[in-house]
Formats: structure tokens, sequence, C-alpha cells
């Protein structure tokens, strides 16, 4: 205020003045009588399938079919996995030293204007959501047997060309149907990678 009148602003301008700087002092030093609410973050819940993990179904030709879990996210009424297809087919239910020795579909060097990424890969992801969610993991527990667990990917190094969409009643019965139709997809359109999965997960 002082500094208005010294330079000779009017009565006018200094009342309004003094009326709108009582107005925020009053604003600032009244206690709020209510809370301001914080949106929680939705809490995540462990699971067993997580980033790394090697999994095992068999098809309808009596083979085992590996597939190795990029990311897996689950929350209370939603959640995903996405994993990547292996070249094997087995008699035997293969063991930890089978995946890392597998070569992964469609898998592809990056330049260097890729900056962190390395390497680009195909992959497939199934979300569920709330009314899906007990067939999601019910599907999973009847058709997969778990292999062991190998390093999981830095995603920052690995990127991907994403195909899959959501679990829905209908995939209940016929679940690894729509899995193998995938594969063979996969293995139609995509060359197998020069390297093995072990050897990738050193460099990403």
């Amino acid at each position: 205020m002082k500094a208005c009148r010294e330079l000779d602003a009017s009565e006018q301008f200094l009342k309004e003045r003094q009326k709108n700087l009582d107005k925020f002092l009053n604003k600032i030093s009244t206690e709020k009588t209510k809370a301001r609410l914080v949106k929680k973050q939705p809490q995540e819940f462990p699971s067993i399938y997580s980033p790394g993990t090697c999994l095992v179904y068999k098809n309808s030709a009596g083979n085992y079919i590996g597939i190795y879990i990029k990311e897996s996210e689950h929350f209370r009424y939603k959640g995903e996995i996405m994993f990547c297809f292996l070249d094997f087919e087995t008699r035997e239910m293969p063991d930890l030293q089978t995946f890392k020795e597998s070569r992964l579909y469609g898998l592809d060097a990056l330049s260097s204007e890729w900056k962190t990424a390395i390497y680009r890969g195909n992959v497939m992801g199934i979300i569920y959501e709330k009314d899906t969610r007990v067939l999601f993991f019910d599907a999973l527990d009847k058709w997969f047997k778990i292999a062991g667990a190998l390093k999981s990917a830095d995603n920052s190094k690995w990127i991907f060309n994403y195909g899959g969409g959501y679990m829905n009643k209908n995939y209940a019965d016929n679940f690894i149907d729509m899995i193998e139709k995938a594969r063979l997809t996969t293995k139609e359109k995509f060359s197998v990678s020069d390297i093995t999965l072990a050897e990738l997960l050193d460099k990403v």
C-alpha cells in the first residue's frame, strides 16, 4: 500500500486495493473445515505369475509349449500378463535349461537411435477385469505348469509389438485353444531370433 501511495494512486484505487488485500489475508488465515481428499493409488497385488516366470502348457498334439512372462500387473478389479512364445515343442516336460536355450519369434535388434532400447520383440497380452478375474486365474492354474523363473527384463531396453485382447467368459473352456491359435499365427508370421532367451536377458 505504501508503494501505491508513493505513486500517487487515487483514493478509490487504494480502497479497492485494501479491500482485496483484507479478503486475501482472511482467506489464508481461516482454518479449513474439511480436509482435501487425496485420491488413493490402486493397490497392486502379488502373483506367482510374475515377470520372468517360465510357463508350460500342453497343446492338442500332446507337445509341451513354453512361454516367458515379460510383464505382469494385478489389481483388485483388473490385471494383465504379457508373454512371449518360445520356439520349442517337446514330448517331455521341459526344464529351465530348455527355456534358456530357446529362441523368440520376431525379435529384432534396434539401431542406436532408439537410445536405451536394444531389442524389439512380439508379445501377447491377456487383460482381465472384475467379472473375469476368477476365470483368468482359474484358467492359468488349470492349463499351465510353472517350469521355474529366469531374470525379468528391463522394459526400457526391450520394446514390443503387442497382440492380444481381453479375457472373456467364452475363453473358460477353450483357453488353451485361444493361446495355441495365437502361437501358430506368430510362428507363421515371424522367424526365430538369432539369440537365445538367456542371451537376450543378459543384454536387457
